[in-house]
């Protein structure tokens, strides 16, 4: 067994490093942990979801930058992912939302931002139908979803299901618009991490119809902003066909160039700087109507 650290636990240092205090929650039958940045003059709190096989330490190269900016930042590690233990019962997709569902209500006492990448985007998306009122905000970000049909949903889902090394080197490579020179280290950690015993259990446990979303719910979507990178190689275009489909009119899409299915990786900057312009947007809003009443 390697020695070396990981990359999730490179990213957890360099967190640590800027002054990100490691925390943990028992959550029901999971401890979750997650990473956390208070802002004394606080202008609010911004909550990054991360994607399959992934952590918060994925988001790492935003956060300091967004805390410099005025604002509280919280990173979960999802369960069964990065530093969160499994939970002690089987992990389906219900009981998935439902330990972030509980994490989220036990953290986070106010409204917040809500951004979440491809798994995360997809758990975002859920939370924010049936909690509006809690989010001030939502930032999707390559979400998962747009499926069809339970085929296609399983189809896919068999990719998900990690054997050997030889699977990382063909999966990783997708999340990206241009594979970085350290993307070899990466996979056998991140072979570990698509074999924990929770995560084997959430792919497995989820269904189709864990994707669909009715209309009428959708339609409670706080403001939104819908991220696809046009290099997006992880989920095929018509995906996005389907959101924009189903998704009210409000929400906005953005389809940046030289970024894949996790631009927080191909390029912090641009993402870092859309969000602060996103916020600044919404005070700046929030300020004229004060002036006006």
């Amino acid at each position: 067994m390697s020695m070396l650290p990981s990359h999730d636990q490179l990213l957890g240092y360099y967190l640590r490093l800027f002054g990100f205090r490691s925390r943990r929650l028992r959550v029901k039958s999971c401890e979750m942990h997650y990473f956390e940045k208070r802002h004394p003059q606080e202008k609010g709190v911004l909550v990054f979801v991360h994607g399959v096989g992934a952590s918060s330490g994925h988001f790492a190269r935003l956060l300091n930058p967004l805390w410099k900016k005025g604002y509280t930042i919280l990173a979960p590690d999802l369960p069964s992912h990065g530093q969160s233990s499994d939970s002690e019962e089987y992990l389906d997709s219900n009981h998935f939302y439902e330990l972030f569902y509980e994490w989220a209500n036990a953290v986070i006492p106010k409204k917040f931002v809500l951004i979440g990448n491809s798994l995360g985007g997809a758990l975002s998306l859920c939370y924010a139908c049936e909690n509006p009122e809690r989010l001030k905000h939502l930032v999707l970000i390559s979400p998962a979803g747009g499926f069809e049909s339970q085929d296609e949903w399983d189809k896919f889902k068999s990719i998900l299901k990690f054997q050997s090394i030889e699977d990382s080197k063909r999966f990783i490579p997708w999340i990206y618009h241009r594979a970085p020179l350290y993307l070899p280290l990466t996979y056998r950690p991140f072979l570990r991490s698509m074999q924990r015993k929770g995560l084997r259990e959430l792919i497995e446990g989820t269904e189709f119809q864990s994707f669909c979303l009715a209309p009428h719910v959708l339609k409670q979507l706080p403001s939104t902003l819908f991220i696809w990178g046009k290099s997006e190689k992880f989920f095929p275009r018509k995906h996005l066909d389907q959101f924009r489909k189903l998704l009210p009119s409000h929400v906005v899409y953005e389809e940046p160039e030289g970024v894949g299915h996790c631009p927080q990786l191909d390029n912090p900057k641009w993402v870092t700087d859309r969000i602060a312009t996103l916020l600044c947007e919404k005070e700046v809003r929030g300020s004229l109507r004060a002036a006006v009443y």
